[in-house]
Order: C-alpha cells, then sequence, then structure tokens
C-alpha cells in the first residue's frame, strides 16, 4: 500500500479547477484528486472523507482510496487492494456489513467480487451468474445488483456467499423484481416472439431510444439505450428501493415489507415477463432525467442523480420537483458540453453519486469529480460530490463553502 498526496503526484492528477456555481444554494469548485490509473467506474466511501474506486486495468483492477479527512493539506492517495481477476470491469462498488467491498463486473456472465481493504490476492467471487452487474447496495444485510446493460431491468437479491444467479442453480440468489423493459420481446425477456408477423414482432412492441453521437454509425441495434435497471439506493428504512431507469429517465420505487419481501405489485402486463413491477412503481420521469445513471438519497429524502449523457447532476426534491444542479458549461466556440477541467467543465460522462455521513459522492464514465453539497434547514447533508468515470481514468473533489460560512 502506497500512500502519497496530491502535492506528491504529477500536475496532471491535482489541478485545481474554480467553476463557477450553477445556483446559489450548490456551489461547485473542483480540483483533481486522482488520475492516470486508468479508465475508472463505480465510487463508495466510508464515513471518515475516505472515498473509494476500482480501475479497469486489465486483469489488476486495482482499489484506490482517497482520503479526504479534515485536517490534511491534500488528499492522500493509496491503493488498497486489487480484484486481479481476469476480464474485472468494475461497475458498482459498496461495502458490505462485514466491512469488505463488494464489486460488480458484467464482464464472464456477470460476478460480484468480495475483497477486503489491504488485500491484493485474487478477489473471492461473492456470486456469478448476474448478467450486465452494474449498481450495487445492501440493504438488511442483503446484497441488490441491477443488470445495467443486460437491459432486461432484473434486479436480483444476493441473501449470501457463494451465490449463484443463474436459474438453473439459484443458490443464495433470488430474481427479485424487474423495471419494465422497452420492449416486450423475447430477447429482453418478454413473452412476445421475436418473430415474423402475424406470430410475433421482430423485435417485440415498445420503443427504442439512441444517444445521439451515435457509437455506430450505421443501423446497429446494439447501439440503442436500453438500460432501464442501473443505478440502485435504498431507504434508510431498507423499505423503498429507488431504481434509475437510464433509458426513459426515470425513477422507479418499489416497496418492500419489513421482513424484506417485496410489497410492490408485480405481472400487471402479460406481455412482460411476471416480475416486471407495475406502472403505479413509477416515482417519476423527466427529460432533465434521460441518460440518468447512478443516483444516491441524501437523508431529507432527495434523490441525487448522475446523468451521464448530458454531463449534469440533477435533484429529486421530496416534492418531486426536478432540479439541475450543475451541468457543463457550452464550450463558447463549439457549444459542446464535452469535459475539459481546464475551461471549467469538470463532468465527462458521471455515473454513480454516493451519499455518506457529510459526503456525498459521485462517480462517472469519464472520470471522477467532486462538488460539495451545502447543509440546509431541511437537513441535506454539508458534503463532498465526487465524480468519477469509466474512461479517462480520472478523479476530482470540490470543498465548497456552505451558506452559513458566507454569513
Amino acid at each position: 500500500m502506497r500512500g502519497i498526496t496530491c502535492a506528491a503526484l504529477a500536475a496532471a492528477v491535482c489541478v485545481s479547477l474554480m467553476a463557477a456555481p450553477a445556483r446559489a444554494e450548490f456551489p461547485n469548485d473542483w480540483f483533481t484528486v486522482l488520475s492516470g490509473v486508468g479508465a475508472i467506474e463505480g465510487l463508495t466511501g466510508d464515513d471518515f472523507g475516505k472515498f473509494y474506486v476500482a480501475d479497469r486495468e486489465a486483469n489488476t483492477c486495482t482499489i484506490w482510496e482517497i482520503d479526504t479527512s479534515p485536517g490534511l493539506d491534500a488528499p492522500v492517495v493509496d491503493d488498497v487492494g486489487a480484484v486481479n481477476q481476469p476480464g474485472c470491469t468494475p461497475s458498482g462498488l459498496a461495502f458490505g456489513p462485514d466491512g469488505a467491498l463488494y464489486i460488480t463486473t458484467a464482464g464472464g456472465g456477470g460476478f460480484i467480487y468480495r475483497q477486503e481493504l489491504g488485500d491484493f490476492t485474487p478477489a473471492e467471487a461473492y456470486a456469478i451468474g448476474v448478467p450486465g452487474a452494474n449498481g450495487v447496495a445492501f440493504a438488511g444485510g442483503d446484497l441488490y445488483v441491477t443488470d445495467g446493460t443486460a437491459n432486461q431491468g432484473r434486479v436480483w437479491k444476493i441473501t449470501g456467499a457463494n451465490a449463484d444467479c443463474n436459474p438453473g442453480s439459484l443458490f443464495n440468489c433470488v430474481e427479485f423484481f424487474r423495471i419494465e423493459p422497452r420492449r416486450n420481446g423475447e430477447d429482453l425477456g418478454g413473452n412476445v416472439e421475436n418473430t415474423d408477423p402475424p406470430d410475433g414482432q421482430p423485435n417485440g412492441v415498445g420503443s427504442a431510444r439512441y444517444t445521439v453521437p451515435r457509437h455506430n454509425l450505421d443501423d446497429d441495434p446494439t447501439d440503442r439505450q436500453d438500460i432501464v435497471a442501473n443505478g440502485i439506493a435504498f431507504t434508510p428504512n431498507g423499505k423503498t428501493a429507488y431504481v434509475a431507469d437510464t433509458a426513459r429517465g426515470a425513477i422507479w420505487a418499489a416497496q418492500l415489507n419489513s421482513d424484506g419481501t417485496l410489497k410492490s405489485a408485480q405481472g400487471c402486463d402479460e406481455t412482460f415477463h411476471p416480475n416486471v413491477l407495475c406502472r403505479e412503481a413509477l416515482y417519476l420521469a423527466h427529460p432533465l432525467l434521460e441518460g440518468v445513471d447512478g443516483i444516491a438519497l441524501l437523508d431529507d429524502g432527495t434523490i441525487l442523480a448522475s446523468v451521464n449523457e448530458r454531463n449534469s447532476i440533477v435533484a429529486i426534491k421530496p416534492n418531486k420537483e426536478v432540479v439541475e444542479e450543475f451541468v457543463n458549461p457550452a464550450d463558447d466556440e463549439t457549444l459542446l458540453r464535452n469535459g475539459d477541467p481546464s475551461e471549467d467543465r469538470p463532468m465527462e460522462f458521471p455515473t454513480s453519486p454516493f451519499v455518506s455521513g457529510q459526503d456525498l459522492l459521485h462517480d462517472g464514465g469519464g472520470f471522477a469529480e467532486a462538488g460539495q453539497q451545502p447543509q440546509r434547514a431541511r437537513g441535506r447533508p454539508q458534503g463532498h460530490l465526487p465524480q468519477s468515470g469509466a474512461h479517462a481514468g480520472r478523479l476530482v473533489a470540490s470543498r465548497a463553502i456552505t451558506e452559513t460560512e458566507h454569513a
């Protein structure tokens, strides 16, 4: 384990940014705290000002700790472990009740790895057979994982080690519910045959959305934005699971009973899989949320969402008011909002936020960044909003002052 301060890193790692506040109640001043570690996605933290991210370096996937505890002159960066498994591609991280890190990776059919901090030996597979394994959260001692780019909207509940989520060999795992896919064809888990009429429809029935600019210039159906179960977060009492629907720009809310069983209704539309939540579970849909990835629940009930397709952070207040708290300013010449820290555009495909005590973290597909969330009378915590990204492998943070301190 190596401990280094930002002052000791290359200049590209710790560049100070001073972005103008997007709005008075959400100041943002950004500075880089981690860079040059390869692609990163997935971010978590503890109650002591330490953040954790796993990079996507082939077959290694180092776990990095970034200590921003009060009193430090600069963040301290340590490599505190590694997955060390072939094909590891971390997408989500969460601390379990046992203090270990649980890391989702969609590669190899979907794995959940468990790794103790300080351990560089190959991580143990906590669960297998979790295709698209992406968003991850604990509630009541159980681990919940979304299926991300598998596009069927599945959310698994994993209840113990050595879990197997393959349908034919379930062990310590159950498919808990599904978010309604974009279409009801068999390819997305529905009941409509993917065949020509009159016996079915080649793509099922529903709709498709494409993100522009396109990744593929031809009419490749794999270029559709079909992710409907991405980030996941629970209320403190564990009775509501919020799930981010990237394709629709929506948040779903599944209700749980006190014993952890599902309370929300399922199977209201026979053209979909019977595990699909009924549409009454749709919490909110909004244009500002199109492309939403990860979400974090603040202690006043506000949901903070990373909207990677728009390089934006959006807040959904308890009264369901939707507010864009921060978005990259447009370039003066091109009018693009592409990430460029030198031009006060810190976001580049942000993916998932995290809240811990006074700290609010945010990770993304391009690099990681943070902006402080000010203290409010409603109980919204003062904290940091780190962002991480899967492409540039860079983490930045913000230490903005609060409205009270302004006074």
